[in-house]
C-alpha cells in the first residue's frame, strides 16, 4: 500500500487522489443532507408558532419523525450496501431526502410536517452506511480517523450554512412577507425556504456516480454468504460487551449533541430575545467554525496517538472531550446571561461533539469489512432512536415537570448533564476489548 489510499477487495491500493475525491464527493452529500436538518432547527420558531405546535409535538418532529425512520431504513439499506453498488444506494437516497425537504414547505399541520421529515430520515439514512463502507476500503487505518473527521465535520458545514444562509434567507423573506409561486400560491417564509433548499439537491444527486467503488470480486456464494444478517449475529455473539458499550458509548454523547441542537434555537429567543438572523449567525460561527475545528483537531490527534501505538486513542479522546465539554455545555444552558450563554455553547460545541471521526473510525476498525454496511446501519438506527428520545425528554421536563417554557433551557442542561458523563464511562470501561479486537480486524 502507498500514499493515503486504501486497498481495494482485489488487493489493489486506492491511489490518493481518488480516494479523496470521493471523500469530497461524500462530503458534500452529508453537507447537503445537514442543510436538511439544520434548516428546520433553525425555522422551529417560526413553524411552531404558524402551526400552533406545542413543545412536545415540536419535539416529536425534530427527533422522532426523522429520526425512527432514519434508524429502521438504515437496517434494509446496510444489507443493500453490503452487497449491491453504493452508489446507487446514495443517488436514491439523495434523491428521497432532497423532494422530502422541499414538500416540507407545502407542509400546514403536524400531520403533513410528520410525513415530509420521515421521508427526509429515510432517504438520509442511506448516505452514512454506505459512505462509512466506502471510507473503510478506501483509506488506510493510520488515516482513517481522520478522514472520518472531514466526513463527519460536513455536518458542521452543512448546519453551519445552514443558520447562516438559512437565517438570511428567513430574514428575507419574512421582510417580503412570504413568497408567491405559481401553482403553490403564497408561501410563508419557511416553507419557502424549504423549496429553495431542497430541490438542488435532486440534481446534485447525480455526483454519487464520480465515486470511486472498489470492485468486489468474491464469488457470488461468499457475496451472499457475507450479507446475511447471522453473521452479524455471530459477530455480536463473539463480543457482546464491546458491542453494547460501543453502542452507549458514542449514542449516548449524541443525545445530549442532538438535544442541544434540537431546541438552541427555541432557547435562544425565549430566554435571551434573539431575532432569526441573530441566531443564525451564532450558530452558524459556533457550529459550523468550532464544530470544524473540534473534529478536525480531534481527528488529526487520534491519527497521530493511534501512529504511536495508542490502539485506544478514539476512545481516550471520547472520555477527556465528554468530561470537559460537560460544565459547559450546562452553563450555556442555565445562565441569565446572552454572552455567557454563547461562550458556553461555543466550548461545548468545540470540545464536546468532535466525536464524529473517532466514533465511526473506532466501529470500522472492530468491524470485519465485510459487515460494515450492515453493523454502520445497527449503529445509526441506535444512534438516531437515542437522539429522537433527547429532544423528547427536554421537552417533557418542561411541559411535565417544569411546567413551563420558559425552562428549557433548564431541560437541556439536565439531558446534557446526565449524558455525557454516561458516555464518558461507557467508554472508559470498553478501552481494553477495543484494543484486543482492533489488533485483530
Amino acid at each position: 500500500m502507498t500514499g493515503d489510499g486504501g486497498d481495494d477487495e482485489a488487493g489493489v491500493a486506492t491511489p490518493p487522489l481518488t480516494a479523496w475525491t470521493a471523500l469530497a464527493i461524500l462530503a458534500l452529500f452529508y453537507v447537503l443532507s445537514a442543510l436538511d436538518r439544520g434548516l428546520f432547527a433553525l425555522m422551529s420558531p417560526s413553524i411552531q408558532k404558524s402551526i400552533h405546535l406545542s413543545d412536545v409535538q415540536l419535539s416529536l418532529l425534530q427527533g422522532v419523525a426523522f429520526s425512527l425512520f432514519f434508524g429502521v431504513a438504515g437496517l434494509p439499506i446496510g444489507w443493500a450496501a453490503d452487497r449491491f453498488s453504493r452508489r446507487w444506494v446514495i443517488f436514491l437516497g439523495v434523491i428521497v431526502w432532497s423532494i422530502s425537504t422541499a414538500a416540507t414547505g407545502l407542509a400546514s399541520t403536524f400531520l403533513t410536517l410528520f410525513l415530509p421529515r420521515a421521508g427526509i430520515g429515510a432517504g438520509e439514512a442511506s448516505l452514512t452506511p454506505s459512505a462509512q463502507s466506502l471510507l473503510g476500503d478506501l483509506f488506510p487505518r493510520r488515516r482513517l480517523a481522520f478522514a472520518g473527521a472531514v466526513y463527519g465535520i460536513s455536518a458542521n458545514v452543512g448546519t453551519g450554512f445552514a443558520t447562516i444562509v438559512g437565517g438570511s434567507l428567513l430574514a428575507t423573506l419574512g421582510a417580503a412577507g412570504g413568497l408567491t409561486l405559481p401553482f403553490l400560491g403564497h408561501l410563508l417564509p419557511w416553507q419557502a425556504a424549504c423549496i429553495i433548499l431542497g430541490l438542488p439537491g435532486v440534481l446534485l444527486a447525480w455526483l454519487a456516480f464520480l465515486i470511486h467503488e472498489p470492485r468486489r470480486q468474491l464469488p457470488a456464494a461468499a457475496r451472499a454468504e457475507a450479507s446475511t444478517w447471522g453473521d452479524l449475529a455471530a459477530f455480536v455473539a463473539r463480543e457482546p460487551r464491546l458491542v453494547i458499550l460501543h453502542m452507549l458509548g458514542f449514542p449516548v454523547a449524541a443525545v445530549a449533541i442532538y438535544t442541544t441542537g434540537a431546541w438552541t434555537p427555541i432557547y435562544l429567543t425565549r430566554l435571551h430575545h434573539m431575532g432569526i438572523a441573530e441566531i443564525g449567525v451564532v450558530l452558524g460561527l459556533t457550529t459550523g467554525v468550532l464544530g470544524i475545528a473540534g473534529n478536525l483537531i480531534a481527528g488529526a490527534v487520534c491519527d497521530w496517538l493511534t501512529r504511536r501505538g495508542v490502539q485506544d486513542a478514539y476512545y481516550r479522546m471520547g472520555v477527556v472531550t465528554y468530561i470537559i465539554a460537560t460544565p459547559a455545555g450546562v452553563l450555556a444552558f442555565v445562565t441569565g446571561s446572552t454572552p455567557l450563554a454563547i461562550a458556553g455553547l461555543a466550548v461545548f460545541v468545540l470540545i464536546g461533539s468532535c466525536f464524529a471521526g473517532s466514533s465511526t473510525a473506532s466501529l470500522n476498525l472492530i468491524t470485519p469489512p465485510r459487515l460494515r454496511g450492515k453493523v454502520f446501519a445497527c449503529f445509526w438506527l441506535w444512534m438516531a432512536a437515542m437522539g429522537a428520545m433527547g429532544p423528547l425528554a427536554a421537552a417533557t421536563l418542561t411541559q411535565q415537570v417544569f411546567h413551563d417554557p420558559m425552562k428549557i433551557g433548564w431541560s437541556v442542561a439536565i439531558v446534557l448533564g446526565v449524558c455525557m458523563p454516561l458516555a464518558a464511562l461507557a467508554l472508559g470501561q470498553n478501552m481494553a476489548a477495543f484494543r484486543r479486537v482492533a489488533r485483530v480486524n
